[in-house]
């Protein structure tokens, strides 16, 4: 805001709070018949001020002057992208707006890049989670498997080895030709260790 536009802003506020003065003085020497009166008058004032405060408001041209001298050196200390898009502004005056539309859109597309970038790398971290649950899921699966296999095995050792005491229990003459291979498969059953696997 220019030095004299601070001024005229000075001077309506001032102008303001005398008129606002004025009527609460006419208020308190009962020249308002009720508060409602009052409060009308202030409401009627408020909207004579109106237009001088939205004459402030408006945005003023900035003149040469004012753009190498005061804007320029802001403009400057921007990033390099926004200072060519305020100076294509200031020389292409953009009435219908395409530079802004443009501008826009290069940073939605820079900014859609960036999350899609980012989650192609939650979703590579993701997978490789998963791959790496799947992986402990089969070792498992299969240790479970080899644990099965190992324990069918021994009750299958143990049931000859049953077979073959049982026989000498009933008064068998001589031992089954194949009882001292079975008394081997049951004590290699028993001694191998829970969980390894067999050659």
């Amino acid at each position: 805001m220019s030095n004299s536009s601070h001024k005229s802003l000075w001077s309506l506020i001032r102008a303001v709070l005398c008129q606002g003065g004025a009527i609460e003085m006419d208020y308190f020497h009962g020249r308002f018949e009720t508060s409602e009166h009052y409060h009308a008058r202030l409401d009627e004032a408020a909207r004579e001020r109106e237009p001088e405060f939205e004459a402030l408001l408006q945005p003023a041209p900035v003149t040469e002057e004012e753009y190498g001298a005061t804007l320029m050196p802001q403009i400057q200390a921007l990033p390099p992208r926004l200072r060519q898009y305020f100076h294509d502004l200031h020389t292409r005056v953009d009435p219908a707006g395409d530079l802004r539309r443009a501008f826009l859109a290069e940073e939605r597309v820079e900014e859609l890049t960036a999350k899609c970038n980012r989650y192609q790398m939650m979703h590579r971290v993701a997978e490789d989670q998963l791959n790496a649950q799947i992986a402990k899921t089969k070792e498992a699966l299969a240790k479970a498997a080899e644990s099965q296999e190992r324990e069918r095995q021994l009750r299958e050792a143990l049931q000859d080895a049953t077979d073959w005491i049982q026989s000498f229990a009933n008064g068998a003459s001589r031992p089954p030709k194949d009882g001292r291979k079975v008394l081997r498969a049951a004590r290699a059953a028993l001694s191998q260790p829970h969980g390894s696997s067999r050659e």
